[in-house]
């Protein structure tokens, strides 16, 4: 019986999948398992700020002049964002 166990991963070479891994392939798994936990942490600690403070600078004046506007009427602020090819061709249209 004991011989007939031995023979059995030669004759199944499926097992191998199951089997843990070993050497370089532990090695590998570790680093792997390493890397996911670095990012995964990372991850966590991305914060995403959309509000008005993000886009200018905190003491642009504009900036002091929407918080001031914001604390007299509350509510949340909406930003419309326009591009355009000519850098004066949305004011002067």
């Amino acid at each position: 019986m004991m011989r007939r166990t031995l023979r059995w991963p030669h004759r199944h070479p499926g097992w191998r999948q199951w089997a843990p891994p070993s050497g370089k392939r532990a090695g590998a798994a570790a680093a792997f398992t390493v890397l996911i936990a670095l990012v995964v942490g990372g991850l966590a600690q991305l914060r995403i700020d959309t509000g008005v403070g993000s886009l200018l600078p905190a003491d642009d004046p504009t900036y002091r002049a929407v918080e001031t506007k914001a604390r007299s009427f509350g509510g949340d602020p909406i930003v419309v964002l326009l591009e355009s090819d000519n850098p004066r061709g949305l004011l002067l249209e």
